[in-house]
């Protein structure tokens, strides 16, 4: 289905020309002379991009009406002008554009920035329900887990770290984390100690031995369980993620009674992620069928794409000896480890069983791939299990393997030499 255009120009003769251009390069488009027309069309149609001529005539100019519809619909702009003053482009880059074309322009400059626009929009979206599965996934955990940043303010609390600290939705944002939480009262300079430890150092740190004792107003006893610091792409420690545990006898967050509006949505937007078809109910990640859609569909393109396989080492025995629940705890882990640290663009699925495709799109040579994937997978995780009478700590490595995408091969071929790939007498390319 192709990309929806809202042309919104009070030039008839140049609007009708733009509108041409457009759906000969392939795009529906329609058009609005005025910002009152352009609201309607837009409530009406929602496409999924605007070209907003910044001169409207009478009534609110072109900028004033991108930002109503930035605001209402969540839709952006690509601003159309012959005015390149500063004062206007300032003026306009505060409405946060998708993109500027000057007129006069060719049909070229047209479609390479309409392209460019609908990528980005494209991108966000994909990193919005990223965001979005991560956080109702944190929500729905029944363990607080709070997120602080360098200097050990709270950037994050899923809705159980809420609960056990007394706080509204929200409310701990901001606040010192070992001040905010009650239950490390009796242990505040060791967390604290701990805390800074693992932002100075970068290095994380259990908290097991710390017996958290919540209090009598909430009646019961809290655990510590790990500080992970949060590295950024160039190394650099950002914040931690710190983990508590609570007593196995707690309700899951769902029925906690009191549960906060935020931690609701949070669970239904989780619910509508994976209700999605092809999706995994497990990870959330798209499943097996969409990844074949989007393999075919890469092929169909002729793009430079490559396919990525990570799969879990010693998945079956971990499964065997630790059982079905802690094989999923592990999946879900690797998971969330590769969704966080892939690039910009990349496409995870899971494709079965333990074995995880990521699509990339790249120029790159296969060999930049091989090491790119190579650096993903040589990190080892450390996994605390919970089981019902113990915990045990494992060790979560993969092993991987690239196959280029481009070869001349059909999809169902590809299909095909994947699976053999992940074939358990079949040698992979690293561990």
């Amino acid at each position: 289905m192709s990309s929806h255009i809202l042309v919104v120009e009070d030039e008839s003769i140049v609007a009708m020309d733009i509108e041409s251009s457009l759906k000969g390069l392939g795009y529906e488009a329609t058009v609005a002379n005025s910002s009152e027309e352009a609201l309607q069309q837009v409530e009406a149609k929602r496409p999924d991009l605007v070209l907003m001529d910044i001169q409207l005539g009478d009534g609110p100019d072109g900028i004033e009406t991108a930002t109503q519809i930035r605001q209402r619909y969540g839709i952006p702009s690509v601003y159309l002008t012959a005015n390149a003053d500063d004062d206007t482009i300032q003026r306009a880059r505060r409405a946060e554009p998708a993109g500027y074309i000057l007129k006069p322009f060719r049909e070229r400059e047209l479609h390479a920035t309409v392209q460019m626009a609908l990528s980005r929009i494209s991108i966000g979206e994909r990193l919005k329900e990223r965001d979005d599965w991560h956080t109702a996934i944190l929500h729905s955990m029944n363990d607080p887990v709070v997120t602080v940043s360098k200097d050990c303010a709270v950037v994050f609390m899923n809705q159980a770290a809420e609960e056990a600290a007394g706080c509204a939705a929200g409310e701990g944002i901001g606040k010192d984390c070992a001040s905010l939480l009650p239950f490390v009262q009796g242990k505040r300079g060791e967390f604290a100690r701990r805390l800074a430890q693992a932002l100075q150092e970068g290095v994380a740190l259990r908290i097991a031995d710390l017996a958290l004792d919540s209090g009598e107003e909430l009646g019961r006893v809290m655990t510590g369980d790990s500080i992970a610091p949060m590295v950024s792409a160039d190394g650099e420690v950002t914040g931690a993620v710190v983990v508590f545990r609570a007593p196995a006898s707690r309700k899951p967050a769902a029925a906690v009674q009191g549960a906060s509006g935020a931690g609701r949505a949070d669970r239904m937007r989780l619910a509508s992620i994976v209700a999605k078809s092809g999706n995994d109910p497990l990870t959330g990640l798209p499943g097996r069928t969409l990844a074949e859609r989007a393999l075919s569909q890469a092929i169909h393109r002729r793009a430079r794409a490559f396919a990525a396989l990570i799969s879990v080492d010693r998945f079956e025995t971990i499964q065997n000896r630790f059982g079905q629940g802690a094989a999923d705890e592990v999946l879900l882990f690797m998971s969330l480890h590769l969704a966080q640290d892939l690039a910009v663009g990349d496409r995870l699925f899971r494709w079965s069983g333990p074995n995880f495709l990521v699509l990339m799109e790249r120029l790159d040579a296969i060999e930049d791939v091989r090491r790119e994937i190579a650096h993903l997978t040589s990190m080892k995780l450390e996994k605390l299990l919970h089981l019902k009478a113990r915990s045990a700590l494992v060790v979560v490595t993969a092993h991987w393997s690239v196959l280029p995408a481009f070869m001349g091969d059909s999809a169902e071929e590809l299909v095909v030499r994947i699976d053999r790939s992940l074939a358990p007498d079949t040698p992979s390319e690293g561990r």
